[in-house]
């Protein structure tokens, strides 16, 4: 079985990594698998408390499991789905942001959305009502494994169940509209953000011209939206200046990219 189709345990104590080990850790992103991430992300939270980190094990785990059928295409193919959340706080805890909440937050950012059903079932051992049902257990899980706070930014970033008749257009706005809105906390900016980043700045790995256009339109109108979220944010994030240096960088290159695979 190949590592990268089942996290098999996740490293809460590690030994220091050698030098090797850690260049390879650095490498881009989108070359690690979801073991490689998850070792470089413990590494990453190295001088955290035991409990965050057993805490951060428990969402890779959880999400883990909540992704296992989940595929990500592309230039990357059946590259599993929980590699793009473990890149994403991956990517935030190389910001330098520490907040356990945020970083877990990325974790599981796409949980509630895609999989409430069965996080209700673990939570309540028993299949939800309605859809409105199945999320209230989803956030409730959240709430009873990582707190409030947690529950919080992932219900955030969660995007809303829209009506299944408006157009793609519609669409796009009511999602240009919904991150605009959420992103004026700084929490929930640095999870969207990474998200952003991870969907759209590699958005050369997905196939197919009428699929990059098309993602490319949705996400080339966000480039203001986090530029404007990121001035007024950006004495307040919990971040290192290395960290404001690339969130910046990623917002030029994320514009650059999109403007020519919009074209």
């Amino acid at each position: 079985m190949e590592t990268d189709n089942v996290l098999h345990f996740v490293p809460t104590d590690l030994r220091p990594p050698s030098e090797d080990a850690r260049r390879f850790f650095n490498m881009p992103l989108k070359v690690l698998d979801s073991v490689n991430l998850s070792y470089a992300l413990m590494d990453e939270l190295g001088n955290q408390t035991y409990e965050t980190r057993q805490k951060v094990a428990t969402a890779i785990e959880l999400a883990a499991y909540l992704h296992e059928e989940q595929r990500r295409g592309g230039t990357f193919p059946n590259k599993p789905y929980i590699s793009h959340p473990l890149r994403n706080a991956l990517r935030i805890t190389r910001y330098g942001c520490d907040d356990p909440d945020v970083i877990i937050a990325a974790i599981l950012h796409d949980t509630v959305e895609d999989q409430a059903a069965i996080m209700y079932e673990i939570l309540y051992g028993e299949q939800p009502a309605d859809e409105k049902s199945a999320k209230v257990g989803a956030l409730a899980l959240i709430t009873d494994l990582f707190g409030s706070e947690t529950t919080r930014i992932v219900d955030s970033v969660t995007n809303p169940t829209l009506p299944t008749d408006l157009t793609k257009q519609e669409r796009n706005h009511a999602y240009l509209l919904h991150v605009t809105d959420v992103i004026q906390d700084p929490k929930v900016f640095l999870v969207k953000f990474s998200d952003w980043v991870d969907n759209a700045v590699g958005l050369y790995h997905t196939e197919g011209a009428e699929m990059v256009t098309r993602l490319a339109s949705k996400y080339l109108p966000l480039v203001p939206v986090f530029t404007s979220a990121y001035a007024q944010h950006r004495d307040n994030l919990n971040v290192s200046k290395k960290g404001l240096i690339q969130i910046e960088n990623h917002l030029r290159l994320g514009n650059k990219r999109l403007q020519a695979l919009a074209a």
